[in-house]
């Protein structure tokens, strides 16, 4: 099990963990202040809002500006972030908080802010994305200042990558507005705080001169919006940028990591690249027609071709590169013939100019969404509508900017039709922990899909109320053999995250280190620009 149970226990048996004091900044150092980091995003910000961090680009904003408790770092391990150390014994959690963090304000960090944060997101009245990291909370206690008790309703083994993905805000300004208005105006404890958002132009953020461990060295962090990959590479190239959160195009990627003036960072992402697919549609609603469009995709063309091989064929929603994966699964190869038997099985015959009619006389006719930019995808979407077309089914695509993109995708959650599918990247486990429930049970604040599936319902509950690690992994292991089977949605493949950041900036990992799904800025408080 590819050690699991270390890593397992790692983040979940009776810990204490505790940091050294802040580093402070020694006089020598004076020379490596100043100057502006320039990242770019496929598009503008959305959301700056800690309570709603789904977009890469909202959260290189939203993670420098916030803090949580504790943090998942690039290798993995859990470690202190606003916390000292924490206790835990059975279903009650013991935050010991760091005396003396303040706030962008001056206002001083406190276990009010805490309770204030977490409860926030447990109300269903605010709608908060985060909701589900914070669902399994029976009560939240402040003990005093710097120190807070949580119970869980029960055993709950993800606690701890739960608290790792919500970040506090100060509840003395938060409670003062609308989520609306804190979206314009986000405060936190983090490096870096929030300066302006030019809509369609870029978001600053300015360095904290009084955060706890110090003054970060650069003075700004600016992120721009550029849509196309390939404008991306050339302001990489010509360096009007450090880095980019969004992936340039493949032929561009290998190019540059041979140009050798990047530190370039390499790994399997977490989040697999898949067509969503809104069960409230009724196509979709016989598994058969679900496995005929796996059988109709090419997935190995998609990796060897389009992808480079920067990529590797998706066989469920865990990545490979952890522990839990299961590739004792069913799997589907391309297959065009079987996939106009399944699809006649299902009902479905062919019309007169050859797409698919049902005994109703519908056309097999279905719309991806895409966002407006995205040539990779774009790309990609163009090759498996031909794909699909030569099995009878007519895929349209439909390109929109961000918020009316992901928009269609939250709103399946709320059980409305918005969309048939959407091609995307993202990751069904909550980080390194295998734990979809979000995702794929009812009542989730993630299920876009509107899939309910018994079995697995009761398979993902029992994988996040035991503790041991080998009953875990079986429960996860069974999970990814029902999604393999019944295929909620048509997954396709796991990129290769490959970011790159410029040399001029110093105090970056190093790439041999990191194990981590890699993203650019989210340690800029340690970098620093080389002066010319």
């Amino acid at each position: 099990m590819k050690n699991l149970k270390s890593i397992f226990l790692a983040c979940f048996v009776l810990c204490i963990f505790s940091i050294g004091p802040g580093t402070v900044q020694a006089a020598e150092d004076e020379s490596k202040y100043g100057g502006t980091y320039i990242l770019a995003s496929h598009g503008d910000a959305t959301y700056l809002n800690p309570f709603f961090p789904g977009r890469n680009s909202d959260q290189n904003i939203i993670f420098n500006i916030h803090e949580p408790l504790y943090r998942l770092n690039a290798s993995y391990e859990l470690e202190p972030v606003l916390a000292e150390k924490y206790e835990v014994s059975g279903r009650s959690w013991i935050f010991h908080l760091k005396k003396g963090v303040l706030f962008h304000d001056g206002e001083e960090f406190t276990a009010e802010d805490v309770k204030y944060t977490y409860e926030w997101a447990m109300d269903p009245e605010n709608g908060a994305e985060t909701k589900s990291n914070m669902s399994r909370i029976e009560s939240i206690e402040i003990i005093d200042d710097y120190t807070v008790k949580i119970t869980t309703k029960e055993t709950y083994a993800p606690f701890m990558t739960s608290i790792a993905n919500h970040r506090i805000v100060p509840k003395h300004y938060h409670e003062q507005m609308s989520a609306e208005e804190y979206n314009l105006h986000p405060m936190g404890t983090g490096p870096y705080k929030f300066k302006e958002w030019v809509p369609g132009d870029h978001v600053t953020l300015e360095a904290f001169a009084d955060y706890r461990q110090g003054r970060p060295y650069i003075d700004y962090l600016k992120m721009v919006p550029i849509p196309e990959p390939s404008a991306t590479a050339i302001s990489l190239e010509t360096g009007n940028i450090h880095s980019s959160d969004w992936p340039l195009k493949p032929e561009d990627t290998l190019r540059v990591i041979d140009s050798e003036k990047f530190h370039v960072y390499r790994g399997q992402s977490l989040a697999v690249n898949h067509y969503l697919m809104n069960h409230l549609n009724p196509f979709f609603q016989d598994k058969r027609v679900r496995q005929a469009m796996m059988y109709a995709l090419s997935r190995e063309a998609t990796v060897n071709h389009l992808m480079k091989g920067l990529a590797a064929v998706a066989h469920t929603n865990i990545s490979p590169s952890l522990p839990w994966y299961e590739d004792d699964v069913k799997k589907y190869s391309y297959d065009p013939e079987k996939a106009k038997q399944l699809l006649a099985a299902a009902g479905w015959t062919p019309g007169p100019d050859g797409i698919l009619v049902n005994a109703d006389g519908e056309r097999f006719e279905i719309t991806c969404e895409l966002l407006m930019g995205d040539q990779l995808r774009g790309s990609q979407a163009e090759m498996d509508s031909q794909m699909l077309k030569q099995v009878g089914i007519e895929m349209k695509l439909n390109y929109s900017e961000m918020g009316v993109w992901v928009e269609k995708m939250v709103s399946g959650a709320r059980g409305e039709w918005n969309y048939d599918l959407a091609l995307m990247n993202w990751t069904f486990s909550r980080q390194t922990d295998p734990d979809s429930s979000e995702y794929f049970t009812p009542g989730g604040s993630n299920n876009w899909i509107n899939w309910d599936d018994p079995e697995m319902t009761k398979l993902l509950e029992k994988g996040i109320t035991t503790t041991d690690p080998d009953k875990r992994y079986e429960a996860y292991s069974q999970a990814q053999k029902i999604f393999a089977e019944e295929v909620p949605f048509l997954y396709i493949q796991f990129w290769d995250n490959v970011h790159f950041i410029a040399k001029e900036v110093k105090g970056v990992p190093d790439p041999s280190t990191v194990t981590w799904p890699f993203k650019p800025v989210h340690d800029i408080k340690d970098y620093w620009i080389a002066k010319d």
